[in-house]
């Protein structure tokens, strides 16, 4: 199944892989979009189409979905978990600059400015955006507003992918889904899928853009038009250059930083230390790979007094509260802890220890 914005003319399709072959049974067209509603909604919210639509699923814990009948106003869900905007609120489909119109801000109001501070009553105000404004109050109230439309447009796209996956298993009857596509990165919406319908196991493919499409073209001709049998497993996106601690070493002293080598698990835990990766991703900017570039952030970067689960849609990056942590590139780790979540066991638990299992040094030179 992929979900995404627009590729040819196709926005979402379905079908069905068996050894060397794929087929495509049913297709969406554009404009009747699930990505371009998400993209509309990351505009409106404030953010750059195609690189902000993950800080709107960041956004979208800070608020509650208390404008979901009025997103179904923009849009009809088929049985079939086909989608028809009403085009009547959009400007996408014939302007190059505008997403949305006068139609769709007179439903949901005028747009976030886009480079306003997010915060809302409960956030707190992290330091590194500087002083407290004397409006504190009301810009807080406005920007729960915006949360609460990101929440609603999450969990509408969440239903959407949920009727799109049930009609996939109703039509195959396979216990297991290949997902691809910008939406396909929802890790909030797959989750919901997993849990929620009937497949068994999951598969994300993480590059949803041109470094996608050239793997993808790649594997299509060599199985399914040269008949190749299948033998390669895409497990993780990390087949960028490598840098060993010797490379380490060499751009801290370059830099004049001051440094400190720390391999002490104990030592680490309070500094909120992602997982490290020797490789980089494929594409260092489409999929954010957050949770694997060694990054830390301090205490006061991160709403304290919001509850864990919004802390973790938080977290991230040092200069923005609006990275969700859930959209990572390591499918196995992931897959992994959801298994293990559908099956009653604590994910937590599971993707911890299966992260230290691939923190070992492997022969290969990735850790």
């Amino acid at each position: 199944m992929t979900v995404d914005g627009v590729g040819e003319w196709a926005t979402a399709t379905m079908g069905v892989g068996r050894g060397n072959t794929l087929t495509l049974d049913r297709e969406m067209r554009f404009p009747h979009s699930l990505g371009l509603l998400y993209s509309v909604f990351t505009a409106f919210l404030g953010f750059e189409v195609n690189e902000g639509e993950y800080k709107v699923m960041g956004m979208a814990p800070y608020g509650r979905p208390r404008y979901v009948d009025k997103v179904h106003r923009v849009l009809k869900l088929g049985g079939d978990g086909s989608l028809w905007l009403d085009m009547d609120y959009f400007s996408f489909h014939r302007s190059p600059s505008r997403a949305f119109n006068r139609k769709f801000e007179a439903l949901f109001g005028p747009p976030r400015p886009p480079q306003s501070h997010f915060f809302t009553p409960t956030s707190g105000y992290p330091s590194y955006f500087g002083a407290r404004p004397a409006d504190f109050e009301a810009q807080a109230q406005r920007n729960q507003y915006y949360a609460d439309v990101a929440a609603s447009i999450q969990v509408v796209t969440e239903e959407v992918l949920l009727a799109m996956a049930r009609a996939a298993y109703a039509q195959t009857g396979l216990p297991r889904l290949a997902m691809a596509g910008g939406v396909a990165l929802n890790s909030v919406a797959n989750g919901r899928i997993l849990r929620e319908t009937p497949f068994e196991e999951i598969y994300v493919q993480p590059a949803a853009g041109d470094g996608g499409g050239a793997v993808g073209a790649a594997l299509y001709a060599y199985h399914c038009l040269l008949g190749k049998p299948r033998s390669f497993v895409m497990e993780h996106a990390y087949w960028g250059r490598a840098y060993d601690e010797a490379d380490t070493r060499a751009a801290i002293a370059a830099s004049g930083l001051p440094a400190e080598r720390m391999g002490d698990e104990e030592r680490i835990g309070p500094l909120r230390v992602g997982p490290a990766r020797a490789r980089q991703p494929l594409h260092p900017r489409r999929p954010r790979p957050r949770g694997h570039e060694g990054h830390r952030e301090h205490q006061d970067q991160v709403p304290g007094a919001l509850p864990a689960v919004r802390a973790l849609g938080a977290g991230g990056g040092g200069r923005a509260l609006l990275r969700p942590a859930g959209r990572q590139a390591a499918l196995p780790g992931a897959l992994h802890a959801l298994r293990h979540a559908r099956q009653g066991r604590g994910a937590r638990e599971a993707a911890r220890n299966h992260s230290r299992r691939r923190q070992r040094p492997a022969a290969d030179g990735r850790s």
